[in-house]
């Protein structure tokens, strides 16, 4: 909470892991479509413009959802 109002990127977000059940979603056997979102200030200090920024949030992301995803670091095709 004092991250998002706060106008700085939580160091341990609560993630939510969207996993559909629906083999038309996946590119192949091996993988499968996973969203990940977190809630994040959409103003303030970060500037979201910078590739940096987003991909190291998106890399905090992977990590966290990883603990109810076992392997999704290793199926991941784009982020």
């Amino acid at each position: 909470q004092e991250a998002v109002f706060g106008g700085r990127v939580a160091a341990h977000p609560t993630v939510t892991v969207l996993r559909p059940d629906d083999p038309a979603t996946r590119p192949d056997a091996e993988h499968e479509a996973v969203t990940l979102t977190a809630t994040t200030a959409p103003q303030g200090p970060v500037d979201w413009r910078d590739p940096e920024v987003r991909r190291r949030f998106a890399d905090v992301l992977v990590e966290r959802a990883a603990a109810a995803v076992p392997g999704l670091r290793e199926r991941i095709l784009h982020t």
